[in-house]
């Protein structure tokens, strides 16, 4: 990323199975997030970016350098898909960057353009402020621009219009088979006639679509958390829109026979490993599907059992953490988590026991990107991999801690090792941890 919040200049970050991100507060650790979900909700779903910064003016998201400086035109983003990064295991083993330039629309920031980039070919998608739009199409032939090759009346509407895509892969279809190649000559002109005055050709379509297949490949189903979720209540309903939606999921599966009972399960061995409690229930308050419900759990004493209590009734953590693990439970194949300090309100053993489950998620072929302050969460990663608990391996682990520099943020990239060590680690990471421990040790 480039010129982004408080990101001066060209930043690269390395996303693994399990991204953690660390740092002080205020060095971009949740806009990084956020750029990441409008990032992926725009190249798949062509959904407005939306960078959760209020107001969100395109003045408060691009990078400003302060008294004396000036402030980015434009900001922009790639993310690079590797070979072995597919949705569809099917799907041929194909390396996809997908970048996006972002400017000023109005106030808002939107993008200027998009590009999909495999190999020697590329498709890179104008969308202007006003009519026509342009593509460039590139493959080892030649290099063509086509200019506004939709021609839809709506696009007046919206100049900007919506090529995402499928639009262009439709397009593309169109040209390589159902127009005579004069057509395809009128639309899809040599970039520089001079020196690359190749006739486009069916084949440079169907080179163009497969691109545009192999990135759509890459998709994959999303779940972003914030950092506070909904406050905890005795009751929930299901027809009430405003309870949260997470407890009313949770309420349905664990009504579900097999597949209940095994959501059940898992989230007790959970409950048991974090100290949260032993049991976890529904209770009905009707014989109707869609009557009012209580979800309850029960922590073991010593020599019985403990009453069950509703959320309201037992710490604050536990509600907070339900809507994660459930989710992590749930999710659908090869899912793409982006969380917020799922540690809030949690204490140091069920920190630790919540990064036991973000390794063995990431380790079953999801992806986490998480902004954590937990040194448990982050040390019982490391001794797990040192452990061998789950399938993760050292690889698939990323560090990534944000430094402040006066106005900037740098991003620094650090892996672990086998046995669990921190390594490539910058001389002043962690110092102020170091330092504190000195101080209480008298040294």
């Amino acid at each position: 990323m480039e010129n982004y919040r408080c990101f001066r200049g060209q930043q690269t970050a390395r996303l693994a199975p399990l991204t953690l991100l660390v740092g002080d507060n205020s060095t971009g650790k949740t806009s990084f997030l956020a750029l990441i979900h409008a990032l992926w909700n725009y190249a798949f779903h062509f959904q407005e970016p939306d960078f959760k910064i209020k107001p969100g003016s395109f003045a408060e998201i691009a990078h400003y350098q302060g008294a004396g400086g000036k402030q980015a035109n434009h900001f922009e983003t790639t993310v690079a898909f590797d070979a072995n990064y597919r949705s569809n295991q099917n799907a041929p083993e194909q390396a996809v960057e997908y970048s996006v330039t972002f400017g000023p629309w109005g106030a808002a920031a939107a993008p200027l353009s998009w590009k999909v980039t495999n190999g020697s070919c590329m498709i890179r998608v104008f969308l202007a402020s006003t009519l026509p739009h342009e593509i460039q199409a590139k493959t080892s032939r030649g290099l063509w621009q086509i200019h506004d090759p939709f021609e839809i009346e709506r696009y007046e509407q919206d100049p900007r219009g919506k090529l995402d895509a499928q639009n262009v892969l439709q397009a593309l279809q169109v040209f390589s088979h159902a127009r005579p190649q004069r057509v395809r000559e009128e639309y899809f002109r040599p970039k520089d006639p001079m020196h690359d005055a190749v006739p486009f050709q069916s084949q440079d379509a169907a080179v163009l679509q497969q691109i545009i297949v192999d990135f759509r490949n890459k998709s994959r189903p999303v779940f972003a958390d914030a950092p506070i979720r909904s406050e905890p209540r005795r009751t929930y309903d299901p027809l009430d829109p405003n309870d949260d939606y997470a407890l009313r999921l949770l309420a349905h599966e664990l009504s579900a026979s097999h597949r209940g009972q095994q959501l059940k399960e898992r989230l007790e061995n959970f409950g048991r490993d974090a100290g949260l409690f032993n049991e976890i229930s529904i209770n009905h308050l009707g014989r109707q599907g869609n009557e009012p419900f209580q979800v309850q759990v029960r922590k073991y004493e010593k020599r019985r059992k403990g009453p069950r209590r509703t959320l309201v009734d037992v710490g604050y953590g536990v509600s907070q953490v339900l809507p994660v693990v459930m989710n992590l439970f749930l999710a659908r194949q090869r899912s793409l988590f982006l969380l917020q300090q799922p540690e809030v309100h949690l204490h140091p053993s069920a920190q630790a026991a919540l990064g036991s489950l973000m390794g063995q998620t990431a380790g079953s072929g999801h992806q986490l990107v998480v902004e954590t302050h937990s040194d448990h969460l982050l040390n019982r990663i490391r001794m797990d991999i040192r452990d061998k608990a789950s399938a993760l391996k050292p690889e698939d682990v990323s560090i990534l801690w944000f430094e402040r520099s006066d106005s900037d943020v740098r991003i620094h990239s650090i892996r672990i090792d086998a046995e669990g060590n921190i390594v490539d680690a910058p001389s002043n990471y962690r110092r102020f941890f170091m330092d504190e421990m000195r101080r209480s040790l008298g040294i």
